[in-house]
């Protein structure tokens, strides 16, 4: 991926981040924040199977430990991978 699209991406996030309380005040996500947004997305691209070099590129980040924290499995996705060796009918 080219420098060029890469500032572009981190450029767009940082609008987003920037804007999103004058967005956000004129939806139902009140009470939602930039962060949280940010993080749902990247949760969001590692969930459906996209690499953390990606979600690292995609979210302006220059260090994989800094993405490595959206991988850390919630609760659901504990029981959802146990659900996966469970008792067949």
């Amino acid at each position: 991926m080219s420098q060029d699209l890469k500032n572009s991406i981190a450029r767009i996030l940082r609008l987003v981040e920037e804007n999103s309380p004058q967005t956000i005040s004129q939806t139902d996500l009140e009470g939602v924040s930039p962060h949280q947004l940010r993080h749902t997305f990247c949760k969001n691209l590692i969930d459906a199977g996209v690499s953390l070099e990606k979600v690292a590129i995609l979210a302006g980040h220059d260090n994989l430990e800094t993405t490595r924290r959206y991988c850390t499995p919630s609760e659901q996705d504990l029981a959802a991978a146990v659900e996966l060796i469970g008792e067949e009918d």
